[in-house]
Order: C-alpha cells, then sequence, then structure tokens
C-alpha cells in the first residue's frame, strides 16, 4: 500500500519488486545458509542396516548456530525495513 502511493501509476512494477525481494532473499539465505553449514567433511555416510545416506554429525551440529546467524539476519533486515516504511503525504488525510 505504501508503495502503491508513492508510485500510483507503477502499481505492477512495484508489486514486481517486492516479489524479486522474496526471490532474491531466498537465493541469498540458500547460499548463506549453505556456507554456514558446510564442513571440511561433507560426505555422506550410508546407514548400513537401510543403506540410507546421512551427513555427519559435525555437520548436524552447526544448524543451531546457522538458525542463530539466519534469525538475526531476518531480524536485523526487517528492523531497517519497517523503519524506511513511509507513508506518501499527498495521501496522508
Amino acid at each position: 500500500m505504501s508503495g502503491w502511493e508513492h508510485f500510483p501509476d507503477r502499481k505492477g512494477f512495484v508489486v514486481g519488486f517486492i516479489l524479486m525481494g522474496f526471490g532474491l532473499g531466498a537465493f541469498f539465505f540458500g547460499f548463506l545458509s549453505t556456507h554456514l553449514i558446510q564442513s571440511a567433511d561433507m560426505n555422506k555416510y550410508p546407514d548400513p542396516l537401510t543403506g540410507q545416506h546421512f551427513f555427519t554429525k559435525e555437520v548436524a551440529d552447526k544448524v543451531p548456530h546457522m538458525l542463530r546467524v539466519l534469525c538475526l539476519c531476518y531480524a536485523i533486515l526487517s528492523m531497517v525495513g519497517i523503519s524506511l516504511v513511509t507513508r506518501n503525504p499527498k495521501f496522508i488525510q
């Protein structure tokens, strides 16, 4: 709504820009989470009973750290985004 007030003739562009942000966020944070979890030994080891492949315990131990880092990134980006939202003065009554 706030974006539409600043660009009333380009509402499709505003929605497209917002959707592009969602896509780029998923792209960027996918690489970030992979980087935070990767270890020197990323080989999957097979379970002798079922034949399924699993990562090492070292990889699983890094998941809580990755979640904390991503949560901090999301919180910072949310606060920056919230602080930048403004209403167009022409539409305030």
